[in-house]
């Protein structure tokens, strides 16, 4: 039967032999086409959509983070500020911390403090902050107020307005003009907001 099928094969024509040949060879890079390269293909489709997502959630997550990181250097500017804000306009009395700074700074300019005393304390109309008012009697040269009030403005860092600043001379034989005065300090608290409430 081998020798019948031989006979046969041997009876065809060389180009029918051909062709023959080149359809099997078809036939054969079909079939590994369909069995093994289409599906890698499909595979590395499906790699390159995955590669593209991740791309795409890493190019989000940088973006959050560069958000993140602006939002957080923006944050510790207001705290900064804040922090600044409520040296200016604290939320605390502190009149005594205040009076020890006055007389600090009237003991660096060498004027003489005869008399500090706090005066009565009054809410701003807006409820947002309390005026506390500070009444200072004084005796020393011009020169020396002018110092004072210097280091006051320069040198403390809480919120401290000068007013109502009246003088006197005490004409002294022994030595220069000295004033005696008084003047009005006053210094502001801000309200909490539960007691603007």
């Amino acid at each position: 039967m081998a020798k019948n099928l031989g006979a046969s094969f041997q009876k065809i024509p060389t180009t029918q032999k051909l062709l023959l040949g080149i359809l099997l060879l078809v036939g054969v890079a079909a079939g590994w086409f369909f069995l093994y390269y289409s599906p890698g293909l499909d595979e590395l489709k499906a790699k390159d959509e995955e590669k593209a997502q991740v791309e795409a959630q890493l190019r989000q997550a940088l973006e959050d983070y560069h958000a993140w990181v602006q939002v957080s250097q923006e944050l510790e500017t207001a705290r900064g500020e804040l922090e600044q804000l409520n040296k200016l306009l604290p939320v605390s009395r502190d009149v005594e911390g205040l009076m020890t700074a006055l007389n600090a700074k009237a003991k660096d300019s060498q004027l003489r403090l005869t008399n500090i005393v706090p005066a009565e304390e009054q809410e701003d109309e807006s409820g947002m902050y309390v005026r506390i008012p500070i009444k200072i009697e004084f005796r020393g040269a011009f020169h020396q107020l002018l110092q004072f009030l210097h280091l006051v403005d320069t040198g403390i860092e809480r919120l401290v307005n000068i007013e109502n600043i009246s003088l006197d001379s005490e004409t002294r034989e022994d030595g220069p003009v000295q004033l005696k005065g008084s003047l009005l300090a006053t210094t502001f608290m801000a309200k909490e907001p539960a007691s603007a409430q």
